[in-house]
């Protein structure tokens, strides 16, 4: 963050943020037991938060497991060089799901996983945000061989779209990292 300026967006607290923020914020509170600075940040606009909780919402109740969830998070954050979403993602991917550690790592460096089915994953997320929604086909046909199905490279778009809003978030107003995801 660049310290000689103030935030654009600082983080609300309950009673500083918009009445409509409030139960979102609320909502996030009773779901992770703080408020994410993200969160707390972009309550700013009751519309905002609620179109990126809801998206968060409904990429939960995909058919992607939580774990693979949350390699798409991480990887589209990493691809697209934010900092505050790929270290919550490192660790809520890291202390909340399956993950393997060195999957996590591979991610974080760029580096291939040595997981086949999450190493198409990941590809094709990385392809998705780099290319801007383009995918080759190859990409894509691997994905699915790999034991994905078509319906899931649809999810995998809605994690790639909820990444973007909050990337994109954290790029212009600079979202500080909350000290509950830099806990080892």
């Amino acid at each position: 963050m660049n310290t000689t300026e103030a935030p654009l967006f600082p983080p609300l607290f309950m009673h500083d943020a918009p009445l409509a923020s409030r139960t979102l914020l609320e909502q996030a509170h009773r779901y992770f037991g703080f408020v994410p600075n993200l969160i707390a940040t972009m309550a700013h606009s009751p519309s905002a938060l609620r179109v990126y909780l809801n998206a968060d919402l409904g990429f939960q109740h995909g058919t992607l497991t939580p774990g693979e969830q949350q390699i798409v998070l991480l990887a589209a954050s990493k691809e697209n060089a934010c900092k505050y979403c790929t270290t919550s993602h490192s660790a809520l991917a890291r202390f909340f799901t399956n993950v393997p550690g060195d999957a996590i790592v591979a991610i974080e460096n760029d580096r291939p996983l040595s997981d086949p089915k999450l190493n198409a994953l990941v590809d094709l997320t990385r392809q998705l945000v780099s290319q801007r929604g383009y995918a080759p086909r190859t990409t894509i046909d691997a994905f699915i061989a790999a034991g994905y199905s078509k319906d899931q490279l649809l999810e995998v778009l809605v994690g790639v779209g909820l990444k973007t809003i909050s990337n994109y978030f954290d790029h212009v107003s600079e979202v500080e990292i909350d000290s509950e995801f830099l806990r080892n």
